[in-house]
């Protein structure tokens, strides 16, 4: 039987992981900021995807969204960099403290 779909925060974090990690290719970035954009958004997607199995995985992306917003005084960005970063990052945030639905856990068969 399928499931309907359901929009989880662990969805809407993996959406702008994906987006962060693109965006970092897409328009002119400093070297630094294209790399800790870059990565950033590929550590979420895998903390993301970690967390299908694992609960605490969801949480720990609040602190690679934290990194994001943080990166903005660290390593000083263009215009256009800053405000994307924020708002992710913000975004991201903020889904990372909402209830993600529990973690996919297999059965053990009896025998």
């Amino acid at each position: 039987m399928r499931r309907a779909f359901r929009a989880t925060p662990r969805f809407f974090n993996t959406a702008l992981a994906g987006w962060l990690a693109v965006s970092a290719l897409l328009w002119p970035h400093s070297t630094p900021q294209r790399i800790s954009t870059f990565v950033s958004g590929a550590l979420i997607l895998l903390l993301e995807t970690a967390a299908r199995r694992v609960e605490w995985a969801h949480r720990l992306t609040g602190l690679v969204a934290s990194w994001v917003i943080l990166s903005l005084f660290v390593i000083w960005p263009r215009p256009m960099t800053a405000w994307n970063n924020l708002l992710i990052g913000v975004a991201v945030a903020v889904f990372s403290v909402m209830e993600a639905d529990r973690p996919v856990t297999r059965r053990r068969r009896r025998v």
